[in-house]
């Protein structure tokens, strides 16, 4: 299946791709944060977000918390 045919289907199905990638990348960050010591800036950039600040408020709106709170929860 090509890309282009890839975004259509998902468009139809109500699924854009650019949010299930977000979301894959949110969930990906959730997981470092939760197993591992990295920075959260360092996080950020391996989930592929441009800026650690885009990072965290993209965090927040997905799961209503700032990503500290995360470490700061299970510290």
């Amino acid at each position: 299946m090509s890309e282009a045919t890839l975004r259509r289907w998902l468009a139809k199905s109500g699924h854009g791709f650019s949010g299930i990638l977000l979301n894959t990348r949110l969930e990906r960050g959730l997981g470092l944060l939760q197993t591992t010591g990295q920075p959260i800036s360092e996080i950020a950039l391996d989930c592929g977000f441009k800026t650690p600040s885009h990072f965290s408020d993209a965090f927040k709106k997905r799961f209503g918390i700032p990503p500290k709170s995360i470490r700061t929860v299970e510290a």
